[in-house]
């Protein structure tokens, strides 16, 4: 095999591979077994019409299966052979096999770029405290008993807060009813702050079969546009109103709440709780903050193709959330400017986070992959096998172990700068923290390496 490389940019490389004819031949050999053992010729025994009249017949067939054969295989031993690694998905040319001659084909692709990391002891972290006030205690309790309480129905007894009311309502704006602003059976949990603290104040002590009539003026910022800074006048009626009454602190009731045990006991697994949902937010941001200070200290090039893909899949979405700025040239190619930065600094900070599992042997376990992929396919609604089985599957298996990876590293280099142990445990099931960015990614990149192939009222 023989092999040239010639550089075409910062990061892009041109490979020349030529495969010696013996492989070739040997390729067409193999391609033809296979079509003797699996076609039917008219006229010839199974298996046993002449290679000249296959040559003919399944010449191009012939030629797609010499190149799957010869072309992967190859393309791996060169970049070996010359200690490259690629970064972004090769693209081949010049591609014509002859069983008479040696195959050469030319492939273009960018490489992992080249770049010091930044020593620990360049990032500075604080960590706070964790303090779990006594107070924060009770409120656990309370919502965990509350979480656990049976309805129980008032009869003719006013409303409170804390009761469940169920009502028909209708609202209308300037005299005219409008979308969303009627409906029956609706439960409103009083205090629970799910409805506008007005629509809730006019709800608060009304009994069952009583109708009110009352005003709401909607916030400036209100979710539906239509409604912003306006004023409603609604109409409801009490169909039931419910107390809540609280499970008692006993036995039965800690062990279903996952403490067996006494109070005493209870208290401290709520507390133990809540201690590390402090823990699991503080490291949120320390990596948060880490994040930013290597977005500012890692300056080095990265594959151009990479950084328009990214713009290309940010311009995607942006047709979803803001098709009307999608759909005008000018818009668009002013917010995909503004997304380059982001972009860039997501693959930059996907290649520290790649050289450093590397060196720290720093790998993701199929566990954790399978448990994410499982609880996301239920969310969007899909039979795990089905999806898995799927080209949306691949992208998000691909997705997970990337986020999982992330998280991982960076939650490995705070721990480092901390000057603190660091011991693997498995990620919580949506992980300790968020890096998604709105162009779709990750702290890390949506690149791909060739060895990682691949309403409220």
């Amino acid at each position: 095999m023989q092999v040239t490389v010639e550089e075409v940019g910062k990061l892009k490389r041109k490979m020349s591979v030529e495969i010696p004819l013996q492989d070739v031949q040997g390729a067409y050999d193999e391609v033809f077994a296979q079509i003797r053992t699996n076609v039917r010729v008219d006229g010839f025994r199974p298996g046993k019409f002449p290679r000249q009249l296959a040559e003919k017949r399944f010449r191009t067939l012939m030629a797609q299966e010499a190149i799957q054969n010869l072309v992967p295989k190859y393309f791996d031993q060169a970049i070996k052979e010359k200690s490259l690694r690629p970064a972004t998905q090769p693209h081949f040319q010049n591609l014509d096999v002859d069983k008479s001659k040696p195959l050469r084909f030319d492939v273009e692709f960018e490489i992992v770029p080249s770049f010091e990391l930044i020593p620990v002891t360049e990032f500075k972290l604080t960590e706070k405290p964790v303090e779990i006030p006594g107070a924060d205690v009770d409120a656990r309790i309370e919502a965990l008993r509350r979480g656990r309480a049976k309805l129980e129905d008032k009869g003719a007894a006013p409303s409170a807060s804390g009761d469940v009311v169920t009502i028909d309502f209708a609202g209308t704006l300037d005299g005219k009813t409008f979308e969303g602003g009627s409906g029956q059976g609706q439960r409103i949990d009083l205090g629970a702050g799910q409805f506008l603290p007005a629509f809730e104040q006019g709800v608060l002590g009304i009994a069952v079969g009583q109708e009110r009539d009352f005003e709401v003026t909607f916030p400036p910022d209100y979710g539906g546009v239509e409604l912003q800074g306006k004023t409603v006048r609604f109409h409801v009626k009490a169909q039931k109103v419910e107390n809540r009454v609280l499970p008692e602190m006993n036995e039965a009731f800690f062990k279903e709440a996952g403490a067996p045990g006494d109070a005493a006991g209870f208290r401290a697994h709520v507390e133990k709780q809540l201690r590390e949902e402090k823990e699991r937010g503080n490291l949120g941001e320390l990596v948060q903050d880490l994040v930013k200070q290597m977005r500012a200290q890692y300056s080095f090039d990265v594959p151009e193709d990479a950084v328009n893909s990214g713009l290309e899949q940010f311009a995607h979405d942006l047709g979803h959330r803001e098709p009307e700025v999608a759909a005008d040239p000018a818009k668009l190619a002013e917010r995909k400017e503004q997304a380059r930065a982001d972009i860039v600094g997501d693959l930059r900070l996907g290649f520290v986070v790649d050289e450093v599992s590397r060196r720290e042997n720093l790998s993701v376990d199929a566990e954790s992959v399978r448990q994410r992929f499982f609880m996301q396919a239920y969310m969007l609604g899909r039979n795990p096998s089905d999806l898995l089985n799927s080209e949306l599957g691949e992208r998000l298996i691909g997705r997970i172990e990337r986020n999982l990876l992330t998280d991982k590293v960076l939650t490995f280099l705070v721990h480092k700068i901390l000057g603190k142990p660091w011991t693997e445990v498995p990620p919580p099931a949506e992980g300790p923290h968020d890096h998604d960015h709105d162009h779709d990614h990750d702290h890390g990149h949506d690149h791909e390496h060739h060895h990682g192939h691949d309403h409220k009222h």
